[in-house]
């Protein structure tokens, strides 16, 4: 029977409401008793044509005409209040009418009248029952006082026994009503429950699921992370063993500073799926939070100088320069932590805040008492954060720039890594932030006694991470194969001979100095830019044969690159290698659009890239049925 009521209902829904919904329940209750109310009066029209009573049988008919509209126009754009007070509506005129025929409130339907404040509370809740109440209240009243100040002479075309008769079944169809509406809205609400339960069921199976495949990724994110570990562990001893040998081998030092990016994000992953599995274990002890902040800064600082920035730290206020870092005697401010957490979150901090601040600024590490425990800080001069970021800076991945004009690097893992190990702590984490005026990210851990430590704590035995530190941020000294391939930072043209002039866009130098080996020892000339409006200009200034950029730059992004290229006539012909680390095709389709001759997907080799260079300038397409990074 439910299956046949829902089956009836499904043909009165409107398209847009959705089964499950909490307004489901009401379109179907609505729709329910109209139909039921409507199909009650069929045997009255009956029996009224029996009696020959035609005009009250047409009374009935026409209502039982609109009761039958009303889910049409439930299907078709009629709200719920509209349809809920169209029945009661329709429901009181039939019976005043048949009041008027039958003889006022002697009438044997007067009773019935009790029904529309009945049908506006199932239909419309409490509010509607009262307005109807009230109306068919008002309706009983005035037939009373009509009739009984001689306004009005209600004559009853119904002899004694059709009274009788039609007063018994009235009071038998009443009863019928009654139960099957309740009956009704029952039956749809134990339908209801038994759809939410359903529904809820599926849910659960769904949580579950999520559940089983998010403990699958994080046991992927632990296996690979620690496969990763170990070929690294593997590459970064020789090349620290071959760098002591060769201390100025720029390639060298180049996989170096790749190699160890790469260690730091491999140990944040590993870290933070440590920390959200609960399987991260705290080796807790008593530190001196000040003198720890103190030995960090003494690394930091040489990052500093490099970019001109002025780096200073504080303790309660006073500051301690460079030169009093070793010899500084500080009141130590106590804490109980785990070192390496502490050490990670200080260095993310320190990390992206020299990431976003400009040369000639300045950044503060700072440890200070508060009421509430001891409070470490980093502020800085930086580009600031809108407030309406702020609150999505500590959630995992989360950048604040996700175009391909972004300007800096990063997998948002940090702070979301130091919020988590914060908590973990006990402590709390947050950033205080003006757009354009800098940023202060925090953490507060609660304060030990000293009297609680006693000589339970040393430092002696520390040593700085040094793949902690972000390795994005490079020094802006002279990269050591400006001079080997001829380049100037004020005019990075290649003094090369070759007739072939090829034109480099990237902003990370490390890569533009790659690809200028690999083109350079072929025989190209080569210049650079570091993005795709400096790209404009410089090309202008020298027309080349060939252009490669990468996809993803500060300013003006590749694609950006390509798209102004193509509406230059004079050197919108000039073949263009785009150089893409996505793997979302539909992104690749669409720089393609853009102009691009070829995509050439990252990692590439020396190989790859000489041979796509040749096809575009000697024509001589030989792409390799198997090679999947280089897209025509």
């Amino acid at each position: 029977m439910i299956n046949r009521l829902q089956l009836l209902l499904s043909c009165f829904m409107p398209a847009n409401v959705v089964l499950n919904a909490r307004e489901s329940f009401q379109y179907h209750t609505v729709i329910t008793l109209s139909l039921l109310v409507g199909s009650s009066g069929f045997p009255f029209i009956w029996i009224f044509m029996l009696m020959g009573h035609g005009q009250e049988a047409l009374v009935v008919g026409w209502s039982f005409l609109i009761f039958y509209l009303i889910p049409l126009g439930v299907k078709y754009g009629i709200s719920l209040p509209v349809a809920s007070h169209l029945i009661s509506a329709n429901y009181l005129q039939c019976h005043i009418f048949l009041c008027v025929f039958f003889g006022g409130v002697s009438a044997p339907n007067a009773m019935w009248l009790i029904g529309s404040p009945l049908i506006a509370i199932l239909t419309g809740g409490y509010r509607h029952g009262v307005i109807w109440a009230i109306t068919s209240s008002l309706t009983i009243m005035i037939l009373f006082f009509a009739e009984f100040t001689g306004q009005y002479e209600f004559i009853s075309s119904l002899t004694f026994a059709e009274h009788l008769l039609i007063h018994s079944l009235g009071m038998i169809g009443l009863l019928f009503a009654t139960f099957g509406s309740a009956a009704s809205y029952e039956l749809l609400r134990l339908t209801e429950l038994e759809r939410r339960q359903h529904a809820e069921q599926e849910l659960l199976k769904a949580h579950q699921e999520l559940k089983d495949r998010d403990q699958q990724k994080t046991t992927f994110f632990q296996n690979i992370s620690h496969e990763l570990r170990t070929p690294l562990t593997l590459i970064l001893n020789p090349i620290d063993s071959m760098r002591q040998q060769l201390p100025e081998h720029s390639e060298l030092a180049m996989i170096e500073r790749n190699a160890r990016r790469l260690l730091r994000l491999v140990n944040q992953l590993l870290d933070f799926q440590k920390v959200e599995a609960g399987k991260r274990t705290l080796k807790l002890e008593y530190i001196d939070l000040a003198q720890l902040s103190l030995e960090c800064g003494s690394y930091f600082n040489s990052s500093c100088l490099s970019k001109g920035i002025d780096f200073y730290i504080s303790i309660n206020g006073s500051i301690v320069t460079q030169s009093e870092i070793r010899s500084t005697t500080q009141q130590p401010l106590w804490v109980k932590a785990d070192l390496d957490s502490l050490e990670i979150i200080i260095f993310n901090f320190l990390s992206n805040a020299l990431k976003f601040t400009s040369d000639g600024g300045q950044i503060e590490l700072g440890v200070q008492t508060l009421s509430d425990g001891v409070h470490l800080f980093v502020r800085d001069t930086g580009v600031g954060i809108p407030k309406e970021t702020q609150k999505y800076l500590f959630e995992v991945f989360t950048q604040l720039e996700h175009t391909s004009t972004r300007s800096f690097e990063g997998s948002g893992l940090g702070l979301a890594l130091s919020k988590a190990l914060t908590e973990q702590l006990g402590g709390q984490v947050g950033v205080t932030s003006e757009l354009g005026k800098g940023s202060t990210f925090w953490s507060t851990f609660p304060q030990i006694k000293a009297d609680s430590v006693g000589h339970s704590s040393s430092f002696k035995e520390f040593e700085v991470r040094t793949w902690l530190l972000d390795e994005q941020v490079v020094s802006k000294q002279p990269h050591p194969d400006h001079d080997r391939l001829g380049l100037s930072k004020e005019n990075p043209l290649e003094s090369n001979s070759s007739i072939y002039h090829i034109h480099v866009i990237d902003d990370l130098e490390d890569m533009r100095m790659l690809l200028g080996r690999f083109l350079t020892k072929a025989g190209y000339r080569v210049s650079f830019s570091k993005n795709g409006q400096q790209g404009l200009e410089l090309i202008q200034q020298d027309r080349p044969d060939l252009i490669i950029t990468d996809l993803m730059m500060p300013t003006m992004s590749g694609s950006q690159f390509i798209n102004e290229l193509r509406h230059l006539p004079v050197y919108s012909d000039i073949p263009v290698i785009l150089l893409t680390a996505t793997s979302d095709g539909s992104h690749r389709l669409q720089v393609k659009n853009d102009g691009a001759d070829v995509i050439l997907g990252k990692p590439f080799n020396r190989r790859e890239l000489l041979r796509v260079t040749e096809s575009l300038l000697f024509g001589e397409v030989t792409k390799d049925d198997d090679e999947r990074q280089c897209l025509f």
